[in-house]
């Protein structure tokens, strides 16, 4: 006998329900809560921010500090002079690069 969730007609022409599983539907009935679609994208949110605060964070530091002229003195005193892209010129001109 196999255990299925069927439904067959009795000689009385009742209903008769065949499983092996409790009556309330089991493990596999539909649970209240976030939908089966919207699940795997918040089970992802811990992951996505975790990157973001881990290296996202870190890289656009580092493409500011990329575009400020920052010496010891600046950076303790939070004092930066902004250059834009000339340290990446000063870098590509110069004949150790």
């Amino acid at each position: 006998m196999s255990v299925q969730t069927e439904r067959a007609k009795t000689a009385s022409g009742t209903a008769v329900r065949k499983s092996g599983g409790p009556p309330n539907g089991g493990p596999h009935a539909k649970r209240k809560g976030i939908s089966g679609n919207l699940l795997p994208y918040v089970l992802l949110l811990p992951a996505l921010a975790a990157t973001l605060v881990f290296l996202g964070w870190p890289m656009v530091k580092n493409a500011t500090l990329s575009l400020q002229n920052v010496n010891r003195r600046q950076l303790i005193r939070r004092l930066t002079e902004w250059t834009g892209f000339d340290n990446y010129e000063e870098t590509l001109k110069s004949e150790e690069f």
